[in-house]
């Protein structure tokens, strides 16, 4: 893999672990600081700014394929973007002053902050659409700078008295600290490529695809509703301890859009495919290992107060984890297809462009995927409780992610192997993935029974943290050096990115010398 290639994907790790330990830190402290009200308020905030972003889900697929497909980025699509974002903005008040009842002495100052809100996050949006195909280095390079900026924005917050407007103030500065840092490079090379009537025509012909992606995830989110309902106020807690730990698993994902943008941009799918297939699935099998075996620690860190959440979420852990390394297969294959089927580059987008298309089934797969969750949750919860499951609500629920992601990975591979035969190496696979994986497991799970006998949870969160910190550490290096000894294509990676980070080193050294 070439220099840029490596430090590419180096970087979407780095990025993506950054962003991972940003959130949860100010996550966390949000969560516990700001008084009920305000974080009553907060979440109205986030609700109306996820509602505005509807139209962006149309706009920032199209201005990912067209900046792709025009060679360069348009002055024309971005102001095409900064429109959907008045309009976006416009939603988001909409939304606000819809339940403006519930804080109305503070409603104006909520409304003007909800708006620069929703319009940084267009703006942001924009960059990262344009740089995911004209500059993926700077593209992972706007996740750490977020993840530097919201690390120091729990200094003011502090300093603020936790109050909720330093909160609202502070996400849009993280917001904008993105969008400078992207944007420098993106507005260097705007050129007056296309038109914006043109840009507005072929967006809105194309908008029915994003769209069945879209109205499919916010199907999904019935699942915490679905968990009330049939379960109880106990079953949403501890679904929202599993979805903290589910974030971990999303380690690696920052890859997938690096592989999007290569593609979009031309270049090779068969060196790419297995390599990145290879560190996706290594890194998310990796931190699976850790979630499952030091379960315990983790789950009393984040619920000190619920000691038998332990043992309620044994195995809704475990199916977590396979649920998330079927879902990350599956994302990987739709961007996959979406990345290769270049079919909008041979003119201007029509209404029939799409139709069956790989980039069409890509997204209809997600159509499939939830139509087949929300169907198959409540007859699971039922077979969880017959079969005397831990936590069977859950447990269910957990069950119907994976019936319905196997579904959807499973159509999605019958259209990209009808059009595009991938050579699938089973026999790399099996000494590349599983081997190291099963190994693993057995030598983290001796691993963890001495550790958790010798030192159980604690209430301390210090002590706690201390414990999850060298579990993590125990399973890194085990997976690691086992996979370094079956593997020769993860030795072959590995002295790839180690001559890469020597390299870089010592030539920043000997600029630095240079310049002294």
């Amino acid at each position: 893999m070439p220099g840029e290639g490596v430090k590419v994907r180096l970087l979407a790790v780095l990025s993506s672990a950054a962003s991972l330990l940003a959130n949860l830190v100010f996550s966390l402290l949000v969560t516990r600081k700001l008084a009920t009200f305000s974080l009553g308020v907060l979440n109205v905030v986030n609700g109306a700014v996820i509602m505005g972003l509807i139209i962006q889900t149309i706009v920032s697929f199209m201005a990912t394929r067209v900046t792709a497909r025009d060679g360069k980025p348009s002055v024309y699509m971005f102001a095409l973007y900064l429109i959907s974002g008045l309009l976006g903005s416009i939603i988001a008040l909409l939304y606000i002053t819809g339940v403006s009842w519930r804080f109305r002495q503070i409603y104006i100052e909520v409304s003007y902050l909800t708006i620069a809100s929703t319009f940084a996050s267009y703006l942001q949006g924009y960059a990262t659409s344009v740089l995911t195909v004209i500059d993926r280095v700077r593209l992972q390079g706007m996740g750490i700078v977020t993840s530097i900026t919201k690390l120091l924005s729990i200094i003011y917050i502090m300093y603020s008295g936790w109050s909720l407007f330093s909160v609202l103030v502070s996400s849009i500065i993280i917001t904008l600290s993105a969008v400078a840092y992207g944007l420098t490079t993106v507005l260097t090379k705007l050129s007056r490529v296309g038109s914006l009537g043109r840009y507005f025509k072929e967006t809105f012909a194309a908008s029915w695809v994003p769209l069945i992606g879209y109205g499919a995830g916010n199907l999904r989110s019935m699942d915490s509703m679905i968990i009330g309902y049939v379960g109880g106020i106990l079953d949403n807690a501890m679904w929202q301890v599993l979805n903290v730990q589910g974030k971990a698993l999303g380690l690696a994902t920052g890859i997938i859009n690096v592989t999007y943008g290569e593609l979009l941009s031309g270049k090779d799918l068969e060196r790419r495919f297995y390599i990145d297939l290879l560190i996706l699935l290594n890194v998310t099998i990796m931190v699976a290992l850790f979630l499952v075996f030091y379960e315990p620690y983790i789950v009393y860190f984040l619920r000190p107060q619920d000691y038998s959440f332990i043992q309620y979420l044994r195995i809704p852990v475990i199916l977590l984890t396979i649920s998330t390394i079927v879902s990350i297969i599956n994302q990987y294959y739709s961007w996959i297809m979406q990345g290769i089927d270049r079919v909008d580059f041979n003119g201007e987008v029509t209404f029939k462009t799409y139709v069956g298309s790989l980039v069409f089934h890509a997204h209809f797969a997600e159509f499939i995927l939830t139509v087949v969750y929300i169907a198959s949750i409540y007859p699971l919860i039922i077979l969880s409780e017959i079969i005397r499951l831990p936590s069977p609500v859950i447990s269910g629920v957990l069950l119907a992610s994976i019936l319905a992601t196997l579904t959807s990975l499973t159509y999605r591979f019958i259209h990209l192997e009808a059009r595009r035969r991938l050579k699938v190496p089973v026999k790399s696979i099996i000494l590349d993935i599983v081997t190291p994986a099963l190994l693993t497991a057995l030598v983290t799970y001796m691993e963890s029974t001495v550790m958790l006998t010798a030192y159980p949870p604690v209430k301390g969160a210090v002590g706690e943290l201390i414990r999850i910190t060298i579990g993590a550490v125990l399973t890194a290096v085990t997976y690691l050096a086992v996979s370094l000894t079956v593997s020769s294509n993860i030795r072959r990676l590995f002295i790839n990115l180690v001559t890469y980070v020597v390299k870089s080193g010592l030539s920043i050294i000997n600029r630095t010398g240079s310049s002294g």
